[in-house]
């Protein structure tokens, strides 16, 4: 789910913003018509997920003739579970360009990308933080107070991680965050904006621009809040349950899989609510050690 509930206007001052991105480049015009091929992924799958071509097997893959296979230990676990070892394997992403650094990546998504669908905001939402962090936090989707500011994690559940990074230790000018579908996905009911979950192809749909965002961060260890991140980031549809608080290897970075704050949120019951928050908090400190 996402952070789509809004909170006190001054919340996105509590972590500093990204400067190296501006506002105007993130606010593209409501573009209509075929999405270019690079707004699906730069071969034109509409999956985002297809085989790469000849001669650009992304890293992690074995190449086989005129497809790739996925590499088993691409994703594997550590701490001598032999169970899990296979468990998380990513599925390959075609490997066409790659950008210099963050503003250039950002510059062209609002440049090239077209909303999957109009059930979405013609609004991008960047990632902010350090270019080089020691964590990467990747989410859902921005949510209705994201759209409104364009700033990530501004919301009640942006709220509640903020609670959780500082119980945990980790620091926000060491932190990068971000979300695996730039856009807030959103049906109308009266005057509110009601979340909706993207679908697998809208995922796919940004998942290489979350592929390079990740490049360019190169974070040590990335922590996957919820299932739709966990499946934007590895390619493949993982049950979060059995793998919650794990410590997996993804092309050469940790990852660390839980829960999105937002869950928390629809917890009712105080004595369930303060024992998914003391996990939270948990897999984030778990996340801070790796780092």
């Amino acid at each position: 789910m996402s952070d789509n509930e809004d909170r006190p206007g001054d919340a996105a001052k509590t972590r500093p913003k990204n400067r190296e991105v501006e506002n105007e480049m993130i606010r593209p015009p409501v573009t209509k018509g075929k999405p270019p091929r690079s707004a699906t992924d730069p071969h034109g799958n509409s999956e985002g997920m297809g085989e790469s071509k000849e001669g650009a097997a992304p890293p992690g893959n074995i190449h086989e003739g005129e497809g790739t296979r996925v590499n088993p230990d691409a994703f594997r676990a550590r701490a001598g579970e032999p169970g899990r070892a296979t468990l998380l394997r990513s599925k390959e992403l075609p490997v066409e360009r790659h950008f210099d650094d963050l503003q250039s990546l950002y510059r062209a998504l609002a440049r090239e990308d077209v909303a999957p669908s109009a059930e979405f905001s013609d609004h991008l939402v960047p990632g902010e933080g350090p270019p080089h962090a020691r964590v990467m936090l990747v989410g859902e989707q921005p949510g209705d107070h994201e759209d409104r500011t364009g700033h990530p994690f501004v919301g009640p559940a942006g709220r509640l991680l903020d609670e959780c990074l500082q119980e945990a230790g980790m620091p926000w000018d060491e932190v990068f965050v971000t979300n695996a579908v730039k856009r807030f996905k959103f049906v109308q009911r009266g005057k509110r904006r009601l979340h909706q979950r993207p679908k697998t192809d809208e995922i796919a749909h940004y998942r290489w621009w979350l592929a390079e965002e990740i490049r360019l961060v190169d974070a040590p260890t990335i922590v996957t809040l919820g299932a739709v991140a966990l499946q934007a980031v590895t390619g493949r549809r993982q049950t979060l349950a059995s793998l919650r608080g794990e410590v997996g290897e993804w092309e050469g970075h940790r990852l660390v899989a839980t829960v999105h704050p937002s869950f928390l949120l629809r917890i009712r019951g105080a004595n369930d609510r303060a024992a998914e928050h003391a996990r939270l908090v948990h897999d984030l400190h778990r996340a801070v050690r790796l780092g």
